[in-house]
């Protein structure tokens, strides 16, 4: 179960996050849903408590497990520029680069992004609020999406979108590029 405690610090982080919202001009939620994330978020919190058994490490770098590969992450906004990089490598189990890239952001502010995952489209659509699995990853774009002016989310029919799929589908090994391929 949930602690009072628990509750209480959840709902105080949930106050200030939204609080913060509100002094950037941003659309709170209904109080119903406000709740509903609170709970939600504490009883993630609950069970990531009573499932942790490891101390957590808070720095270095992890290998992997024998097998597999792992995908390192991030991003960088400047403000004053108002452009962004991104980074990324992968590396196998023994901690071997295999590939790894970056880029920046061309200047772009206003985002169109066209999915054919419905749910992702209708989730983002109404400010990331989910209270299924996935809630962290939604909050996690909702924060990236405030690196632009503008992101307007629509749906695409696969047959429309095909350029992203057969990327997604048949590409082997990497390919990156400034101006699309003709």
């Amino acid at each position: 179960g949930i602690r009072r405690c628990d509750l209480v610090a959840v709902a105080s982080w949930y106050t200030w996050w939204e609080r913060r919202k509100f002094t950037r001009g941003e659309a709170l939620q209904a109080p119903v849903r406000s709740a509903q994330a609170i709970s939600v978020l504490a009883l993630n919190f609950a069970r990531v408590k009573k499932l942790r058994t490891a101390k957590v490490i808070r720095h270095g770098w992890a290998k992997p497990s024998e097998g597999f590969v792992k995908l390192n992450v991030d991003a960088a906004f400047n403000e004053e520029t108002g452009t962004g990089r991104t980074g990324a490598i992968i590396r196998d189990y023994t901690g071997a680069p295999i590939a790894g890239g970056s880029s920046c952001n061309v200047g772009c502010n206003k985002l169109l992004v066209e999915s054919d995952c419905m749910e992702v489209v209708e989730v983002m659509q109404n400010g990331g609020n989910s209270l299924g699995v996935a809630a962290a990853i939604y909050e996690e774009c909702t924060f990236l999406c405030r690196n632009f002016t503008r992101v307007i989310f629509s749906h695409y029919p696969r047959e429309a979108n095909r350029g992203a799929h057969n990327l997604a589908r048949f590409s082997e090994g990497n390919h990156s590029w400034q101006e699309p391929p003709g």
